[in-house]
């Protein structure tokens, strides 16, 4: 909570690790293969007696534009808020804290770390399936100077962006008005565009390179 600010909120929960690295029901459920990251996702909301679940369940199903709500919060949640920059970041900083107070061995650190890494896919799958839609997942990057302020899909990011986009979602990027002058096309995949804001539906991997007019002009007299 930023106390300077008025009406100030908390901005980040840290949650409970331990089913990072304890997978206490794999047995109960007969799947005592699988892997840390492959625990509930979907079928959590199927609970009887929790009424938010039963409503979250209830809207998921009935509520076209629900879904399709759910399902871009969910997108831009693990592409921008809780991705795997942030993720990694936190495990290095408890790592490093629990490093300062003499703990150790510490073996659940490349448990959690792997965790992170596959949960995210994982639960994209799980939804995909839990609500029946035949959509893939496709990751799209971006390469940019990194002294450019970048917005892609509403969220502040740098230059070396990546996110995993559900089949048919935009992607949109823009830069500020200060940073345009440099700005001569994007390099999607290959193909040039000029748009700015760039804005298209993802239906396929995508690499995005920013080619600023300087690198243009150097790129034409080289032919």
């Amino acid at each position: 909570v930023d106390l300077s600010k008025p009406n100030s909120k908390w901005f980040w929960i840290n949650w409970d690790m331990d089913p990072a690295f304890n997978d206490r029901d794999r047995i109960k459920l007969g799947k005592p293969e699988r892997e840390l990251w492959e625990q509930e996702t979907m079928e959590l909301t199927q609970s009887e007696g929790v009424p938010h679940q039963r409503l979250f369940a209830q809207l998921l199903a009935d509520d076209p534009e629900y879904r399709k709500y759910f399902l871009r919060m969910l997108m831009d949640l693990l592409n921008h808020r809780i991705n795997q920059k942030y993720l990694q970041s936190r495990v290095d900083y408890y790592q490093a804290l629990a490093k300062s107070y003499g703990k150790g061995p510490m073996a659940f650190f490349p448990k959690l770390r792997d965790f992170l890494k596959y949960r995210p896919e994982f639960l994209r799958q799980s939804v995909l399936q839990h609500l029946k839609l035949k959509k893939r997942t496709f990751e799209c990057v971006l390469f940019g100077p990194k002294n450019i302020k970048y917005t892609i899909d509403g969220y502040p990011a740098d230059g070396d962006y990546r996110g995993v986009y559900f089949e048919g979602e935009e992607i949109s990027i823009t830069i500020p008005e200060e940073s345009r002058q440099r700005f001569s096309h994007w390099l999607i995949n290959g193909e040039k565009s000029t748009e700015l804001p760039l804005r298209m539906p993802v239906t396929a991997a995508m690499n995005i390179k920013f080619v600023g007019k300087q690198e243009d002009a150097a790129g034409a007299a080289n032919d």
